[in-house]
């Protein structure tokens, strides 16, 4: 994932998740919001309930991979917060890429609504 698609401030994040706009399931939350950028922005959210540092970066780091795989899902001009959730830590990588998949559809198939 290039710098330029991270999203780090903390107003930022802020801003996203008062937006209200996400999708759920049991694995991981993905809020999104239109940004005025011709660029994507994902910025990755694990709580210090899920473990400690280790655990907590390495699911970031397993997000974060899945986020070049999936990187054609993503909208141009959107801003994306995703939290982990603790379930997260009792499943495979496959199962986390697959969650996430099947969010961005739902999420995809929203913005082209929207845009119609």
């Amino acid at each position: 994932m290039k710098k330029i698609n991270i999203l780090k401030n903390n107003k930022d994040f802020n801003d996203i998740i008062n937006t209200r706009n996400c999708r759920k399931d049991n694995n991981v939350v993905i809020y999104f919001r239109k940004n005025n950028l011709e660029i994507y922005r994902i910025g990755i959210s694990a709580g210090t309930k899920l473990g400690n540092a280790v655990t907590r970066n390495h699911l970031k780091r397993q997000i974060r991979s899945i986020c070049d795989i999936h990187k054609n899902k993503y909208a141009k001009s959107y801003d994306y917060i995703i939290i982990v959730r603790k379930s997260c830590l009792n499943i495979n990588f496959s199962e986390i890429s697959e969650s996430i998949y099947n969010i961005l559809t739902k999420i995809e198939m929203e913005i082209n609504n929207e845009k119609k």
